[in-house]
């Protein structure tokens, strides 16, 4: 099926304006992006333009009714929505991941309060944040939305372990750091554990860490690294038009280099000062550094954009 046909067709009765020509140009854009993500779900051509025609609706009579000037509001009652994307059953599977994570948060504050061991307590809820975290993880990246198609399941996939396996040896580390101590839980709270001979526990807390920590830092940035644009069209469209709405906000090239440079001399100012203060007086006041730098940057973005000339 031809989509521009069929929407051409749905508005036939319609006085060919410049108005109505925008609304039919957009509306059509948005079904075949719509049908292209069923598509990529594994729906037939017939089936996903079936499905995006039913989503669509009466739009005609909605138009008609709203008039044109009501046209946005139109697109994001019928596809901005999250009911449009999210289904019952993917719905249930982000309550479970996010079930299962507060089970093992439950967990161990239930241990923690009970024994008041930190290893009991690490223990007991580990593997249930680990894997709730790394499904989430899944879930979240495959769920399409409004302004993004969902990522292909194998390097979801890819990406729900390397959380999981970090967030494995995150809290491995600290498990075997306080079993390998051996402290009572009076020496942990008084600061006796610290003095154990040659520091055993920090050695056995690295060498857990760095097995997990490691490689799933590496796999995570891999994949970030080599990530693929999954914005929509009309998305994409957003971020050019504010790219160059950006770049048209300084007089010249030059202005705009000059801007980048006093910016960034200005924050790695700001952020030796923060750091200096907070060694020196504490957190106190140190913040005023990083507000002071916020201002500064306003100023200088308003002395160097085009209406600040």
């Amino acid at each position: 099926m031809n989509i521009r046909e069929h929407v051409d067709a749905l508005f036939a009765d319609y006085k060919d304006t410049a108005s109505m020509r925008e609304f039919k140009e957009e509306l059509a854009g948005n079904l075949t992006d719509r049908i292209a993500a069923l598509r990529q779900k594994g729906m037939d051509e017939n089936a996903a333009t079936g499905k995006a025609l039913a989503e669509l609706g009466d739009v005609s009579a909605i138009a008609g009714e709203l008039g044109m000037k009501k046209r946005q509001e139109v697109f994001s009652d019928m596809y901005m929505g999250t009911r449009k994307y999210l289904t019952p059953g993917r719905a249930a599977l982000f309550i479970l991941g996010g079930a299962i994570v507060c089970l093992g948060l439950l967990f161990a504050a239930v241990t923690w309060f009970a024994t008041e061991l930190q290893v009991a307590a690490v223990a007991s809820g580990m593997l249930f944040v680990a894997a709730g975290a790394g499904f989430l993880t899944f879930m979240g990246l495959t769920q399409e939305t409004a302004t993004n198609n969902p990522m292909p399941r194998k390097r979801a996939a890819l990406y729900s372990v390397s959380v999981a396996v970090f967030l494995t040896g995150v809290f491995s580390a600290p498990l075997v750091y306080f079993g390998t101590t051996g402290a009572s839980p009076a020496e942990l709270a008084s600061g006796g554990w610290a003095l154990a001979p040659e520091n055993l526990g920090y050695t056995a807390a690295v060498t857990v860490l760095v097995p997990f920590v490691l490689p799933a830092a590496a796999l995570f940035i891999y994949l970030a690294l080599t990530e693929k644009d999954r914005a929509k069209p009309w998305v994409a469209a957003l971020r050019e038009k504010a790219a160059r709405q950006e770049h048209e906000r300084f007089a010249n090239v030059k202005e705009a280099e000059r801007f980048g440079l006093f910016s960034g001399a200005l924050w790695i100012a700001a952020i030796s000062l923060f750091v200096l203060l907070i060694i020196t007086v504490g957190f106190k006041f140190s913040w005023l550094a990083l507000a002071a730098a916020l201002a500064g940057q306003m100023l200088m973005l308003a002395a160097f954009s085009k209406d600040g000339e």
